[in-house]
């Protein structure tokens, strides 16, 4: 009886505690604000200190640069073949503690250029921690653009300041909180170019309301951007007196009144394939003006002199001839043939001591049938492999990686690649630049470059077959851990010594267990 009551008790008080826990929960959860309050932003004269938490994003959008006119010394650089490409080049100002991506400098290649025009078509988010700290911080700083020049003169590649681009930041506090209009570049010492940009760059969030109010206030700015039409000749001095003035007109928001409205350039040169850059100058500097008497040489005369020729990097298929390319695609199988020559102007990287030495690179393909990969060429930055691979490649595929990796202790790094559209189009000894994925190759003005041949090849055709017997073997993936005798090893190892073993410790453990355990299991089916 005892018992039973004592039970009785324990039980009861269990429950009641309980109930005491569950209305003390209630009562906290009451006592909070909602989370709808707490998230949503009921400012309507969005005082940006007051909504500045609310904001998590940036984003930055860079299409192309216009030039009114054909500038003469890109058009002098590009007839001579020292014109190598552009890049563009900015540090977004901001601090630590907003972002530390949005401080990281960024350096756009430019995807294609014309005389009138160089397109990056850069798209940049970026997300925020937003404090009391950026209001006076943005308020004094600008967003430098600088537009850099590549150049191959005689062989060395180098980088020249052309332009710069500043734009303030002050806007960003005040609403709609959107920077959207053409900047106009100013050229640097010693050089001569006129062009202007769309840019546009603007905060944002997650706050479905806010977001609506600030749409409102955007799209009638969005719709009155305007590119500047072409200046005549006789106003370019002009132009270029009132410099000055015309920085300050352009920092003013455009009228939704009277603003110039865009118009296709009706005389733009089509884009056209840059010619090979082994042509130069007699003079060292590419920046000297030749004189005027001087007979210019036609490009029509300097393309049969060598076969070689330099194709930009590729970043993305978005462009008007990609997606011709896709449609052309056929559906089925095709059967090519890639030789890889050599590289140049690799990045080196870090070895074990923390020391930058030359990499230890090999090429890698993939196949429909698998991985192909070549030998390693040791210690070098311009390897020399002549390595040559047929494979099949589906149809649906719409590019082809060329990857170049490299070989230490601590396993397989990439160093960049090379993307090729599919169909690809046959090519003799063409440079194409690396994207360089360590972002180190361009420490010395120099850009990764490799150089490729390719053939394509119908299922019928007579080359395929002579092939088909060693098609299976080079198929399958192979493992670069002991170096073959190629034209790496030739150059520097000879003949009569051992194969330099260069798989890691982990990968010798593995096969060493693996052999063990076939070994004890064989000894077992004996016993």
């Amino acid at each position: 009886m005892f018992t039973s009551r004592l039970l009785f008790l324990i039980i009861s008080n269990y429950i009641l505690l309980i109930i005491y826990s569950c209305c003390m929960q209630r009562q906290r959860t009451n006592s909070l604000p909602s989370g709808r309050s707490d998230h949503e932003c009921n400012n309507p004269e969005l005082r940006f200190d007051q909504i500045l938490t609310h904001f998590s994003f940036l984003r930055i959008n860079i299409d192309s640069i216009i030039l009114p006119q054909a500038n003469e010394l890109i058009e002098r650089l590009y007839n001579e073949g020292s014109l190598y490409g552009f890049n563009l080049e900015y540090q977004f100002p901001c601090l630590e503690s907003i972002s530390k991506s949005l401080k990281a400098a960024v350096r756009i290649p430019a995807k294609s250029f014309t005389m009138t025009e160089i397109q990056f078509r850069h798209k940049r988010v970026v997300l925020l921690r937003m404090n009391q700290d950026i209001i006076p911080f943005w308020n004094r700083k600008h967003l430098i653009l600088r537009l850099h020049v590549q150049l191959n003169t005689r062989g060395k590649f180098s980088t020249r300041l052309l332009a710069e681009c500043s734009i303030p930041l002050v806007e960003l506090l005040i609403p709609p909180f959107c920077i959207c209009r053409d900047f106009n570049f100013r050229p640097a010492r010693g050089m001569t170019f006129e062009g202007s940009a769309l840019i546009r760059i603007d905060l944002g969030s997650r706050d479905r309301k806010l977001m609506e109010t600030l749409k409102e206030l955007r799209d009638p700015l969005l719709e009155s951007t305007y590119v500047v039409h072409g200046v005549g000749t006789e106003n370019v001095a002009e132009s270029q007196r009132k410099d000055s003035a015309s920085q300050t007109s352009e920092n003013r928001p455009p009228s939704r009144i009277a603003s110039p409205r865009i118009t296709p350039r009706v005389g733009a040169a089509p884009f056209r394939e840059r010619i090979p850059s082994n042509f130069t100058d007699t003079s060292d500097s590419v920046f000297e003006y030749p004189s005027r008497t001087k007979p210019h040489v036609q490009l029509s005369q300097r393309l049969p002199e060598s076969g070689r020729e330099f194709r930009p990097a590729i970043r993305s298929d978005t462009s008007s001839t990609a997606r011709e390319r896709e449609r052309l695609t056929p559906q089925g199988k095709s059967f090519m043939q890639l030789t890889v020559h050599e590289a140049r102007g690799l990045p080196p990287v870090q070895d074990e001591r923390n020391r930058y030495v030359s990499p230890n690179t090999y090429v890698s393909v993939l196949g429909r049938d698998g991985e192909l990969r070549s030998s390693i060429c040791e210690r070098s930055r311009r390897p020399l492999w002549n390595w040559t691979s047929r494979f099949y490649v589906c149809g649906e595929r719409r590019n082809l990686l060329v990857k170049i990796f490299h070989r230490d202790n601590e396993g397989d790094k990439l160093l960049g690649f090379v993307s090729l559209p599919l169909p690809i189009e046959e090519a003799k000894r063409v440079d194409y630049e690396m994207v360089d994925l360590s972002g180190r190759a361009g420490a010395n003005g120099e850009v990764p470059v490799l150089t490729m041949s390719m053939e394509t090849y119908d299922r019928d055709g007579s080359r395929t077959s002579s092939y088909s017997d060693g098609l299976s073997a080079s198929s399958r993936i192979t493992s670069p851990h002991i170096r073959p005798f190629s034209s790496c090893s030739a150059r520097e190892t000879s003949p009569r010594q051992e194969p330099i073993i260069t798989a890691t410790r982990e990968e010798l453990a593995e096969n060493l267990r693996r052999n063990i355990a076939e070994l004890d299991r064989l000894m077992r089916n004996i016993k």
